[in-house]
């Protein structure tokens, strides 16, 4: 056998070009979306091994059949399954839902315990590295969203009294945490969740078990039964600037409510929200029912998921001899990626430094994200009578998002300065009232 220490065999090369030609085809192709981002894996991995048990290169070591299947999936993966799937509304979120109708979760004070003690942001990394912590069940962009809504803030000393206060100085004791089966085996909750969330009750004397439904259906004709204590759910919808989840989570005949929660006004208000076709109307009532639903808690929301969302813009922005162009925009789960161009009409140079340094982009809740000044790639300065073209890098704005105002303040140019502002809205959320 000859030695591969030193370049990758040929026979590497030629499948691994391949593999590579046929998964970016693939991807491109069929703008694979969120969800289905693991089978895809592992359908190039298999690929890939297959290919590798195959070839009849003597040489071929598996240092490097790891070393190519992993350039596959940097180079595949990340960002190619990123791209646009036309699911500008779509977000998903994960929640912990209480069994309202069994001790100890039908006293509303145990629940509020439960709240107090858990960690969010922990919980959320735990969930997934580019998860957003949920301030409510809807998102910036999403009917009933209320920008003023803040979870109930990590506080052990409240969490302990509440804990008093229902009865259960003892402690929690023991308590069944179910999951479905299928979502365990694809990563979106794990053990690593499941841990955070027994290790946050355990100070509340809770000791948790893991158990898990192989559907929807049958977990959903138990679930008000003493063996259901806890729920763990990922829910996705790809209409929330029509429809709130909250008509299928919090109306007593919703299709999502297996929490076993009833409550008559909050019925009403969702019945009249329903029947609404005011767009504002709807959203303050959606708010009102909201905050009622945060009083009672009969789950939490966890954490968001935006999938990427990219689209082909043509927003200009001009003042004072400066013209700002935004061409593409790509709202990614890590970042957002603006694409522009600004132009320098005058005779001496205009200085972009401060610019850059602070730019922002501003969504229809009011957050500012700001940008990161080392990913960002636009000239610090512009010769006279040029034109540069590059590209600003942001913190994660959620795909949810209406409205998107980009900012570049204080540009220089000899004695005054000039700030620019354009509207880079996704066309398709930006007309919706």
């Amino acid at each position: 056998m000859t030695s591969t220490a030193g370049s990758p065999p040929k026979a590497v090369c030629r499948w691994l070009q391949k593999a590579l030609s046929s998964a970016k085809s693939r991807a491109s192709r069929h703008k694979v979306p969120w969800m289905k981002e693991r089978e895809f894996k592992v359908r190039v991995w298999s690929n890939v091994i297959s290919k590798a048990r195959r070839s009849q290169a003597t040489e071929l070591s598996v240092f490097w059949c790891v070393v190519s299947a992993t350039v596959i999936c940097l180079l595949v993966f990340f960002p190619l399954l990123r791209q646009s799937n036309a699911q500008s509304t779509k977000f998903f979120i994960g929640i912990l839902g209480f069994n309202t109708r069994q001790p100890p979760f039908n006293n509303p004070l145990a629940r509020r315990a439960v709240a107090a003690i858990l960690d969010r942001r922990r919980v959320t990394l735990s969930a997934g590295f580019f998860n957003v912590t949920a301030t409510s069940v809807a998102p910036p962009g999403c009917v009933g969203h209320d920008p003023t809504m803040r979870p109930q803030p990590y506080d052990l000393q409240v969490a302990r009294d509440l804990l008093q206060r229902s009865g259960s100085g003892q402690g929690l004791g023991a308590l069944s945490l179910w999951e479905s089966a299928e979502r365990g085996r694809q990563g979106t909750f794990g053990d690593g969740e499941f841990a955070t969330v027994a290790r946050d009750l355990e100070v509340l004397g809770a000791r948790l078990r893991l158990r898990q439904f192989s559907q929807f259906e049958a977990f959903a004709s138990m679930a008000m039964s003493p063996e259901v204590h806890l729920s763990l759910h990922t829910i996705s919808t790809d209409a929330c600037d029509r429809r709130s989840l909250l008509e299928s989570l919090a109306y007593s005949k919703g299709s999502l409510n297996v929490f076993g929660y009833n409550n008559p006004d909050v019925d009403t208000l969702i019945d009249r929200a329903v029947a609404l076709g005011d767009p504002s109307t709807q959203r303050s009532l959606y708010s009102a029912i909201e905050g009622k639903v945060a009083d009672e808690i009969p789950f939490i929301p966890l954490w968001w998921h935006f999938p990427a969302v990219g689209y082909h813009i043509d927003a200009v922005a001009s003042d004072k001899g400066l013209t700002l162009r935004v061409s593409d925009v790509m709202l990614q789960d890590c970042c957002a990626w603006v694409e522009v161009t600004i132009e320098n009409t005058h005779d001496v140079e205009a200085n972009l430094f401060e610019a850059i340094a602070n730019a922002t982009l501003t969504n229809d809740a009011g957050t500012i994200y700001q940008a990161r000044f080392t990913h960002t790639r636009i000239p610090d300065r512009i010769a006279p009578r040029i034109t540069v073209a590059g590209r600003f890098s942001f913190d994660a704005v959620p795909s949810t998002s209406r409205k998107i105002l980009l900012t570049m303040p204080n540009i220089r140019v000899l004695e005054q300065t000039v700030t620019l502002r354009v509207d880079i809205s996704p066309p398709w959320l930006s007309q919706v009232p």
